[in-house]
């Protein structure tokens, strides 16, 4: 709150602060969400053969890259940091820039 009122005192507008919300929100959820998504798929290849329950007869366990699940999970982000960026942005600009400043001190 306290370096939000002063860059505001310093000229940052609120659509700047909130595209840097949001990019910061969607850069940790896309990292959050392919770091999942390939460790899970590496894990998945990994552990299929394991799981076969009959080894000696074909076919081969498939490993199927659940790619609707990752879509539906790419959606959910970016509407995740749409919603953060204005939630914060509205808590932003509902501070007093007085008493966040003599909290401060």
């Amino acid at each position: 709150e306290v370096g939000y009122a002063l860059a505001r005192r310093m000229g940052l507008t609120r659509v700047a602060h909130r595209r840097g919300v949001a990019l910061e929100l969607g850069c940790m959820l896309a990292l959050a969400g392919t770091l999942g998504a390939v460790l899970g798929v590496v894990v998945g290849a990994l552990a299929a053969p394991a799981v076969d329950p009959q080894p000696a007869h074909p076919p081969d366990p498939l490993l199927a890259v659940p790619w609707p699940v990752l879509a539906a999970v790419v959606a959910a982000a970016v509407l995740l940091t749409w919603a953060g960026s204005r939630l914060v942005q509205r808590a932003a600009d509902r501070t007093r820039v007085g008493e966040v400043l003599r909290e401060a001190v």
